[in-house]
């Protein structure tokens, strides 16, 4: 037996790599005990009761108590990415071992096959006794890239800034034109990765990039591979637009001079630009969004109406009591002047109405400089205006039908919730289409059959999910509205204006410097 303690009350020795103890005295706690082995690392204790015994005998017999650690040892991951050594050493030892610890290490390295990423820095410059240090690390494999898609970008339709900061409603790019065979977007390709190595000298493969599919309408849009990549071209002239996270070119009438005896009426499926003007008794109609360009505006034009989308005219109307224009969704316009306008959802004008017709959920006349004189105006729950009538006290008809405030509330709520439900839905199909896009060319005609119906009811699914948002939006934005109708107006209000805020019917006597707006079945006035 080889001693590896000795005192007056206790002795620990090692026989055949078994730890035994031998006590002499009896009254010592296992405290004691456990303050002795800590100082003796290389004693594991396996046999718990025995030694318990053993100090409550105290009868000399040496009682085997566990088994002796090796000076040393080397722990490797599961994954076999990392090894880490353990020094088994009291501090007396470790001063005394000096470089021959050195070679014992990689020694049992080698006996346990580590040859990758020996950190031999560590071994000269940062071992100690009894911590667990990381002495070998492997090669962690690099992941191919991803395939990445690129596409042509379409600016926001948001008003730009004009030269004073202010946002200007009338300046918009609104239609992106491209001609045939013009690069509306790209795919890099996915790369290899490169494999990776263990401690232990085994390959870890890398993973390939994952692959994507680029997001287009075959029908306008053409994917042809090119040098390296795959390119996205237009097959014909047209707008670029963006539907459901998929590029595609729609009709794009541009009439480069004047709507007239020339061109004839205009009905088109698709956007229309008219660089000039749109001249007395003419009809645009269009499915998409009209822009008429020309600083002088339009007259008494017989019909402007986008059947889905916006007019823009960057002048202004003068109708003559004869023109008019309508959308579906806003008309923006500088001025209008005896004409009638008809948007679904809102008329935007940047300087005056003078006894005109308009018709909108909401209408907005500039709150800085504009100005309503004459005419009605019927909306569903906004009018914004700088004054309404003049001094001279020309009749003006302001009628806002109003709304239920709780019935609205209640409605958003059912519509977010149903936006919850569709947001999972797509969610969950996006991650099924992903598995079978990383796949595709490993899917049969039946997995490729089920791809395809996924896509297209992917397709349904945002399309729902877009109408819920458009109808979410809307709701938000009358909800902010103050009360159930509301006049809001930041200059004057002159005598002879007509209000009908929700039934509730007032005519101006005076002239006023206030907004009104209903709540509880009575219109309040605020400043």
């Amino acid at each position: 037996m080889k001693n590896i303690f000795h005192s007056e009350a206790i002795d620990f020795f090692e026989y055949r790599e078994q730890v035994f103890i031998r006590v002499s005295q009896s009254g010592l706690t296992i405290n004691q005990i456990n303050q002795m082995i800590k100082a003796l690392p290389q004693i594991k204790v396996t046999k718990f009761s025995e030694l318990m015994s053993a100090l409550k005998a105290a009868d000399q017999i040496p009682v085997c108590i566990g088994e002796k650690k090796p000076r040393l040892e080397i722990e490797i991951s599961k994954d076999e990415m990392c090894a880490f050594v353990r020094f088994n050493l009291s501090e007396r030892e470790w001063q005394q071992s000096g470089d021959t610890l050195v070679k014992e290490v990689y020694e049992a390295l080698l006996a346990n096959q580590v040859t990758v990423g020996i950190q031999h820095e560590v071994l000269h410059h940062d071992c100690r006794a009894n911590e667990k240090i990381l002495i070998a690390k492997g090669i962690e494999p690099i992941p191919g890239e991803d395939a990445k898609c690129r596409y042509y970008e379409t600016s926001e339709k948001m008003p730009k800034l004009n030269e004073k900061g202010q946002a200007d409603h009338y300046e918009l790019g609104l239609i992106h034109n491209v001609q045939q065979d013009d690069w509306l977007g790209e795919k890099t390709l996915p790369t290899h990765g490169v494999d990776g190595m263990t401690v232990k000298g085994n390959r870890v493969p890398s993973r390939a990039g994952r692959d994507v599919k680029l997001k287009y309408d075959p029908v306008t849009v053409i994917e042809r591979y090119e040098v390296d990549r795959f390119v996205l071209r237009a097959k014909i002239n047209g707008a670029v637009h963006v539907k459901n996270d998929k590029i595609a070119v729609e009709n794009h009438l541009i009439i480069h001079g004047d709507v007239d005896y020339e061109t004839g009426n205009i009905y088109f499926d698709g956007d229309v630009t008219i660089l000039g003007t749109v001249q007395d008794k003419f009809t645009v109609e269009a499915t998409g969004k009209i822009v008429v360009k020309g600083a002088s505006g339009v007259g008494a034009v017989e019909r402007i109406e986008s059947k889905e989308d916006s007019v823009h005219i960057l002048g202004g109307m003068n109708g003559k009591y004869e023109g008019r224009i309508a959308a579906k969704k806003a008309i923006y316009l500088k001025f209008v002047n005896e004409g009638c306008l008809e948007a679904g959802e809102l008329i935007n004008i940047q300087l005056y109405a003078f006894d005109s017709v308009l018709r909108a959920d909401k209408v907005f006349i500039d709150p800085h400089k504009g100005k309503v004189v004459g005419g009605e105006i019927y909306a569903k729950h906004c009018v914004v205006s700088g004054s309404i009538g003049n001094a001279l006290e020309r009749q003006t008809h302001i009628s806002i039908e109003g709304f239920e405030r709780d019935d609205m509330k209640a409605k958003l709520a059912v519509l977010k919730r149903k936006y919850q439900e569709a947001a999972s839905g797509i969610n969950r199909m996006k991650r099924k289409l992903e598995i079978f896009e990383e796949n595709i060319e490993r899917l049969d005609q039946r997995a490729v059959n089920t791809y395809h119906y996924l896509t297209e009811n992917y397709d349904v699914l945002n399309e729902e999910l877009d109408v819920l948002t458009t109808q979410i939006e809307k709701i938000e934005a009358i909800l902010k509205i103050r009360g159930e109708a509301e006049l809001r107006v930041y200059q004057s209000v002159y005598p002879k204006t007509m209000m009908a805020l929700k039934r509730l019917n007032r005519r101006i006597v005076e002239t006023m410097t206030c907004s009104f707006y209903v709540q509880d079945n009575q219109i309040h006035i605020y400043e």
